[in-house]
């Protein structure tokens, strides 16, 4: 044998034998339906009790509507990213405020449940309202009862103190300190359609409802460069889950509407606090000019002091605007030193300062973003405290810009004095009380200015005010998909891997956990390079015998002893003529059905016409006479070999009589010492007597692995069939056969594998395998009874 040639074998040996796995598992397909049909079942059921649940989800878009009149280089606006911060917005949908407010407005904290008879499910339409005594926002402890609709009322059980009452009429007004809760009927016309119904009622407090609904709440956005939200929410019934979110989206609209007109809220209350103080000081103005022109009786100026007023009337006009301004800067200032903490400023309330205008514009807006993310993130956020320290250096900011502006006013205002002073000299002819009904005029007009501008200022924040826009647009309302959860087709094809793959486990750690032999591919594995003689069929009784039906008989399991006798013809030595040929049998331990084979080897070998005797030399357990129902002989191989006078022809044979070419030769009284009666000289002799008068000469020896007895006169032999049996001989008993063989303790060896049960699997080695597949069979059609199942081996 060539190197080539080498690799190839053992390569062909070690090769994976697909097919015969998929046999080995297959040929327990029912218990694969049966896993199936379990797990289908148990799936069904799991169905049938489990709640479906509904996704209701909604699309929002949230707008940026900041006014900035100042240009700024926005690199998200550049890059067509959006400038919103959805991460706020999310936080802010997601608030205890803005959920808190869906809870009260879909009372939310009373969850309704039906008992059935195996399951409980929540409903969403009970044909009565139950809500609690106090409102909802003072509830601190829930309540949790059972209700009953009967005859009379309601039949109450409160779940913690197992209270009961029993109402009268069916609507209940919290009669009882157990159960501090109203009761409305909605829906209760016939009361026995509701007997035998038990529902329990949990009223929640807003706290904990509220939780509950945050943590089933997802919001999230379209893409990471979108400002675009999904949100979406998963409860047992499609319309409630559509209700919260249409809920949540209206509660979250609307306060964003308040946030917007906080600021023109605060302009318009400004300006009505200042009116109150123009108002009276107009009416003193125009008192004290009806009153002067009463005590002075001046009524009009004369036509020459046109000229001069004239030529006054342009310093009059700056300092009428200066001291407009410097009006409105001190009202300004007066309005912010009176905050004690941080309060919205008017603006744009006509002040000719940039900065200050911009300024306050910008601390209102931070201010209301610090009451937003205070309200929501709580007062120990670093974030919290960041904007407070913002706030505080704006209204700094705006204090000293307020300051400085007053300061310029006032310079102007005295240079613009002494300018007048300068012109008063046109005016030196003109009668002092011209000059003081100037005044007095100047002042009005001033006031009256002051009003009008005020008044339009209020009109404009009262405009906006009223229309104040969303933040956000709505692309899609509450949307409700079919169920989804559980998936029912999802559930049945796991039910039904599982059906699969729990046998399948089950089977392959029991083939792994398995250390015995069951084919004869298991012994060649474990014995390689030795022959597998035949493997033989379990028999129902051991006691059964080949020797009915004779030549005729086409069972398996005279196929299988035919093919044993033709596979020790290929493999026995040549003898010399008219010289007999003997075979040894035995096995590894007790059981494996060595005497069973001897038997029916010999009796098949006598069935071809030849000669055969049957010795029975297990000395020490000797079973051949009990197979054949018959007592022990006196006289057998123990005594021959133990007694020298004793002839061959003084022993006791028997001659069975289905098989007159058979002789058996019992092991007869059990000695003390076989051992040392197999290795006598006496026992080789008889061998050699015996080989001259029969054929073939069978020996039923002792198990190898419990006693040396046979591996005495193993030698002796020219063949040996050493037995194994099928889900009882162990692996490693084969591997000591092996080593017996190697170290040449044996001749000739060729395993035998008995008792292979083909309704396991096993079949009968490779000559039976595929009996049905070519439409043969070893029975009579008449007395073969087929199973229902024998289409499945084919």
């Amino acid at each position: 044998m060539t190197e080539k040639d080498f690799f190839e074998m053992d390569f062909q040996e070690e090769k994976i034998d697909i097919k015969e796995i998929l046999l080995k598992y297959l040929r327990y397909w029912p218990l694969f339906v049966l896993g199936v049909v379990c797990t289908c079942i148990l799936a069904f059921v799991y169905l049938k009790f489990q709640n479906d649940m509904y996704e209701a989800t909604a699309k929002i878009q949230v707008l940026d509507n900041e006014d900035n009149a100042n240009f700024s280089l926005d690199l998200k606006g550049l890059l067509g990213k959006s400038k919103v911060n959805l991460d706020n917005e999310i936080a802010v949908i997601k608030s205890h405020k803005i959920v808190g407010e869906v809870v009260k407005e879909l009372e939310l904290n009373v969850s309704y449940f039906a008992k059935g008879r195996l399951v409980t499910r929540q409903v969403f339409s009970p044909p009565f309202k139950v809500s609690h005594q106090l409102p909802i926002d003072s509830i601190q402890v829930g309540i949790s009862f059972t209700l009953e609709v009967n005859d009379k009322g309601y039949l109450l059980t409160n779940l913690k103190t197992e209270q009961t009452y029993q109402t009268h009429g069916y609507n209940y007004q919290a009669n009882h300190p157990d159960f501090l809760v109203e009761i409305r009927n909605i829906g209760i016309q016939d009361p026995e359609s509701q007997q035998g119904i038990t529902y329990t009622v949990v009223v929640q407090s807003l706290k904990a409802a509220t939780q509950g609904i945050v943590k089933s709440l997802n919001v999230a956005s379209t893409s990471d460069d979108s400002d675009l939200l999904n949100l979406s929410i998963q409860t047992q019934n499609a319309r409630h889950s559509q209700n919260i979110i249409n809920a949540l989206i209206g509660v979250y609209e609307k306060d964003g509407i308040i946030d917007r007109q906080k600021v023109f809220k605060r302009t318009i209350e400004f300006v009505d606090d200042r009116f109150k103080y123009l108002v009276s000081e107009l009416e003193e103005i125009e008192k004290e000019k009806k009153d002067y022109k009463q005590e002075n009786r001046v009524s009009k100026f004369e036509v020459d002091a046109g000229v001069a007023i004239e030529k006054n009337a342009a310093k009059e006009e700056e300092l009428f605007l200066i001291e407009t301004q410097l009006e409105l800067g001190e009202m300004l200032q007066t309005s912010l030193q009176k905050q004690k903490n941080f309060e919205l400023l008017p603006s744009n309330i006509g002040l000719d300062s940039e900065t200050i205008n911009q300024l306050s514009s910008e601390y209102n807006s931070s201010l209301l973003e610090y009451e937003k993310l205070k309200i929501s993130a709580g007062e120990n956020n670093p974030y919290l405290n960041v904007l407070a320290k913002n706030l505080s250096d704006l209204r700094s900011n705006i204090n000293k810009s307020i300051n400085s502006y007053v300061g310029q006013l006032q310079l102007r205002l005295q240079r613009a004095q002494n300018s007048q002073g300068l012109a008063r000299t046109y005016f030196k002819n003109l009668p002092e009380k011209e000059k003081i009904l100037r005044n007095i005029e100047r002042q009005q007009n001033l006031k009256e200015s002051l009003y009008l501008l005020l008044l339009q200022k209020r009109e404009e924040s009262a405009i906006n005010y009223a229309v104040a826009v969303s933040k956000i647009k709505i692309i899609d309302n509450a949307i409700v998909s079919p169920p989804i959860a559980p998936s029912k087709m999802k559930i049945l094809v796991l039910a039904v891997f599982a059906g699969i793959l729990i046998p399948l486990v089950s089977l392959y750690i029991k083939f792994l956990l398995n250390t015995r032999i069951g084919t004869t591919k298991d012994v060649e594995s474990i014995a390689k390079g030795l022959p597998v003689l035949s493997s033989i069929p379990l028999l129902k009784d051991v006691k059964q015998i080949l020797t009915e039906g004779g030549e005729q008989d086409r069972s398996v399991l005279k196929e299988s002893f035919r093919t044993l006798i033709t596979n020790i013809k290929f493999i026995i030595p040549k003898t010399k003529d008219g010289v007999g040929k003997t075979l040894l049998v035995t096995s590894s331990v007790k059981g494996e059905g060595k005497t069973l084979i001897s038997y029916n080897l010999a009796s098949e070998i006598s069935n071809h016409r030849n000669k055969v005797i049957l010795i029975g030399a297990d000395l020490r357990n000797p079973q051949l006479h009990k197979y054949l129902e018959i007592d022990n002989v006196n006289t057998g191989l123990s005594s021959y070999l133990n007694d020298d006078n004793i002839e061959l022809s003084d022993l006791e044979f028997h001659h069975p009589k289905e098989t007159p070419n058979l002789d058996i030769l019992f092991a007869g009284s059990i000695p003390p010492n076989p051992t040392s009666l197999l290795s006598t000289p006496r026992f080789e002799e008889l061998l050699g007597v015996l080989k001259a008068k029969y054929d073939y000469i069978v020996i039923d020896s002792a198990p190898t692995l419990l006693v040396s007895d046979t591996l005495i006169f193993g030698k002796l032999v020219d063949t040996t069939v050493y037995v194994t049996r099928s889900n009882y001989t162990e692996k490693n008993i084969v591997e000591y056969s092996k080593r017996l063989i190697d170290e040449k303790k044996l001749n000739n060896v060729g395993y035998v594998v008995n008792g292979v049960d083909a309704s396991k699997g096993y079949g009968y080695g490779y000559n039976y395998n595929y009996a049905y597949s070519y439409g043969y069979s070893y029975e009579d059609d008449d007395t073969k009874k087929k199973k229902w199942y024998h289409i499945f081996k084919r």
